[in-house]
């Protein structure tokens, strides 16, 4: 099931955490043990990804599986030199064999931070 319209704000340069909680057709939490999962900001016509996070590459974490908890960290120089407007984004799971599904779509809007650029 996906979870559409998951829309959010972070300001240039700020860490953020997203947390996904993902459920099964039935309500029941999905376990997530074994799921390849990323997520990526686009530009708003799907064109181009601007940055994508993976639990291949430790940018999400799953810390208990059977919660159906994902854990995404937005790290400062992800959001640093975006121009302030509206992103998309989405976050796909895939399972040892290889059915995908896409459980959150929504956007990102990056807002302008007139501190980031004097630390």
């Amino acid at each position: 099931m996906t979870l559409s319209g998951q829309n959010f704000e972070v300001y240039q340069g700020d860490n953020k955490e997203i947390i996904i909680t993902v459920r099964n057709e039935d309500g029941s939490l999905l376990n997530l043990d074994g799921y390849e999962i990323v997520w990526c900001v686009h530009n708003q016509t799907l064109a181009n990804v601007v940055f994508q996070k993976k639990t291949s590459d430790g940018s999400i974490t799953v810390p208990v599986p059977a919660s159906g908890e994902i854990h995404i960290l937005l790290e400062q120089e992800d959001t640093h030199d975006l121009p302030t407007k509206n992103y998309g984004h989405q976050c796909e799971i895939s399972d040892a064999f290889e059915n995908h599904a896409t459980i959150m779509t929504g956007y990102m809007r990056v807002l302008r931070s007139i501190t980031h650029h004097t630390f």
